[in-house]
């Protein structure tokens, strides 16, 4: 796998529709940060 490019993967901006709170900063970087931590466990380098 070290021919590979390395994936790249970015996080959505968090906005907020009603007041904000911490389930607000999951929701937008939790999903992207358990995909790279999977792609890395996988052998992957990810950016």
């Amino acid at each position: 796998m070290s021919n590979q490019k390395p994936l790249i993967v970015l996080a959505a901006l968090p906005y907020s529709n009603g007041r904000p709170h911490v389930g607000h900063l999951a929701g937008a970087y939790l999903p992207s940060d358990t995909y790279v931590r999977f792609k890395r466990l996988q052998g992957h380098k990810v950016l």
